[in-house]
């Protein structure tokens, strides 16, 4: 059964959905878009299917988006790095030492942020995820394996970038999916899971 509550988390009250189970010993993190929430996973069995294949799931509002309060000093811009401390504070609130991540647009620039920062992510998957060009310089600093996802619709950010991305981090693993825009998870959820599975066993 998905759980919902909030914890206090630097200055604010967070709101998080998590699924867990005695039986999985693993940690995925689930992030969301700018224009989502924690909600949008809900929406296509994201808890049951990760579930399913062996991890606790944990999904938050990011401060000051769905239902969770504003922190100034998790307040995003660029260069995501409020971002990446935001889900180091928050798996150490809640004693992850270690866990997967996955996020799209927004999310996937955190996650990728995430990535450069901290050590304790073991895997990603990340959903043409934002702000690339500005962490270019730094992204040879990722060494854990990743999964990155683009719609060839999408018209949000140019799935050019894909290649860029894939290019920057050597050995992670680039699928175009067709006919998918922007938020494919939410358009293709069977060819998100199965690529997403595969690739996290």
């Amino acid at each position: 059964m998905i759980e919902e509550f909030t914890m206090n988390l630097g200055h604010a009250k967070i709101f998080l959905r998590k699924m867990i189970s005695e039986k999985n010993n693993r940690n995925l993190i689930l992030l969301h878009g700018m224009s989502f929430s924690s909600y949008n996973w809900v929406q296509i069995n994201a808890f049951q299917t990760f579930a399913k294949a062996g991890f606790n799931v944990y999904a938050p509002d990011y401060p000051g988006f769905g239902k969770s309060e504003e922190d100034p000093e998790y307040q995003l811009d660029s260069t995501f790095s409020n971002g990446s401390k935001f889900i180091h504070d928050f798996a150490e609130k809640l004693k992850l030492p270690k866990f997967s991540i996955i996020g799209p647009s927004m999310g996937g620039g955190i996650a990728l942020k995430t990535l450069i920062d901290y050590d304790d992510v073991v895997s990603a998957i990340v959903i043409a995820p934002a702000g690339i060009h500005q962490m270019m310089k730094e992204l040879n600093k990722v060494k854990v394996p990743l999964l990155i996802l683009w719609g060839d619709k999408d018209q949000v950010i140019d799935k050019e970038n894909a290649k860029l991305l894939q290019n920057a981090v050597s050995g992670s693993k680039l699928v175009i999916v067709p006919g998918a825009g922007h938020a494919l998870y939410l358009e293709k959820p069977e060819i998100f899971y199965s690529e997403v599975i595969q690739f996290i066993h």
